[in-house]
């Protein structure tokens, strides 16, 4: 089966965030770059045609993007396209490039069937995908879904004025491109729901994990630094944060650590706490090697969610698999886009308050070395066995396989 997958990924992604002004998160490349892993692992002949996930300038340092090869464990997939990197320019830009590209490529293969893939109905892609399908007939979309952006389901992006305007009527034409795709690869049905999309054929599938690249740690528990707590993302309300620092300044012993990365409308908050409660370190926005640095040194990480707000129906956490398969006892509370079959190797407070997760926080911290050995190694067994590239996609495969060209 033939795919060309249209992909928003980091080319270089140290690189790429080192020229960044602004943090860029990169949960979504990590999804696509999995997505397209377990799509080659199942068989599957794959091209990408990559739009580079950049910020636009001045937040990146530069203007004139150049096209080039894309790569995969030093292994050319496909191209780069480049672009005018400024505001609205790079989204006419890209969108031609791809256009072309994909009008390339499909010359071609005119007479077998194409699946053509897109990520989170980004624009500039879509636009290009739909004038390529009303060119050719042997086509069928396909769009990989990894949020919806509609704040009514999500969460609503603060950036006011013109330019906030501007982003919301995207946000919003984005969700509305998805009826223009012929089959989907969701988190949960949650999000077929909410875009309308009941009627056509999908499949749920969590964020893949790659134990090859991303898996560094050692099988064993061992408390390098007893007490420390972790986390790393998303620094708002919305992502349970302060939730989470209540639920910690409720611990009333010296020993215990509180480590918050990412970047996010709390940076203020946090570290004005941290001068009242020298125990919280709020460590910066740091690259996923860092994060990867500190899980080694943690008693424990954690995703402080809760099902408060609406969001958490349409999206799998991609850091809980990442927190699951780090060899650290994680905690979470239960929300709706994870399946059961995670319950046993997710340490969930009783409830959502602040008393119940500090009481859990304790509890795990305070487990003995035996059982916390135990429970990550059944729990990293479980990630490396069942929720693999190769694993997850077998379900995207078999759906794409059974679709016919219209």
């Amino acid at each position: 089966m033939k795919i060309i997958f249209c992909s928003t990924m980091f080319t270089e992604i140290e690189e790429n965030l080192k020229k960044s002004k602004a943090p860029n998160a990169v949960s979504g490349h990590k999804y696509q770059e999995n997505i397209i892993r377990g799509l080659i692992a199942n068989g599957c002949d794959l091209t990408v045609v990559n739009i580079p996930r950049i910020r636009r300038y001045p937040d990146y340092k530069k203007i004139f993007i150049k096209k080039q090869d894309f790569k995969m464990d030093e292994r050319r997939i496909g191209i780069t396209v480049g672009c005018i990197n400024l505001f609205v320019i790079n989204y006419i830009s890209a969108s031609y490039k791809v256009y072309r590209t994909l009008n390339f490529l499909l010359k071609k293969n005119k007479d077998e069937k194409i699946i053509l893939m897109a990520f989170n109905t980004y624009l500039p892609q879509t636009y290009a995908m739909k004038k390529i399908k009303s060119k050719y007939s042997n086509i069928i979309l396909c769009d990989v879904i990894g949020d919806i952006h509609n704040p009514k389901f999500g969460i609503s992006n603060p950036i006011k004025g013109i330019k906030g305007k501007f982003v919301q009527y995207y946000e919003r034409k984005q969700d509305e491109n998805a009826k223009y795709f012929d089959c989907f690869v969701l988190h949960t049905s949650y999000m077929a729901s909410a875009l309308n999309i009941e009627d056509k054929p999908y499949v749920e599938i969590e964020c893949p994990f790659n134990p090859n690249k991303d898996s560094r740690l050692d099988m064993n528990y061992e408390k390098r630094n007893p007490y420390m707590i972790f986390y790393a993302g998303n620094l708002s309300q919305e992502y349970g944060v302060k939730h989470l620092i209540r639920a910690f300044e409720m611990i009333e012993e010296d020993n215990y650590r509180l480590i918050l990365a990412g970047s996010g409308p709390l940076v203020d908050y946090i570290n004005e706490i941290g001068k009242r409660d020298r125990r919280i370190q709020y460590v910066g926005y740091i690259s996923p090697d860092n994060v990867t640095e500190f899980q080694k040194k943690a008693s424990v990480t954690i995703s402080p969610r809760t099902t408060e707000y609406e969001y958490v129906k349409y999206s799998f956490p991609s850091k809980t698999m990442e927190c699951l398969a780090s060899g650290v006892p994680f905690i979470a509370h239960r929300i709706p886009s994870v399946p059961e079959e995670y319950d046993k190797y997710i340490f969930y407070p009783n409830d959502e308050s602040d008393v119940a997760l500090k009481d859990k926080i304790v509890e795990v911290c305070n487990l003995s070395q035996e059982s916390l050995n135990e429970h990550v190694k059944k729990t990293r067994e479980f990630i490396l066995k069942k929720k693999t590239p190769k694993a997850l996609t077998e379900k995207v495969v078999e759906l794409l396989l059974k679709i016919e060209v219209k």
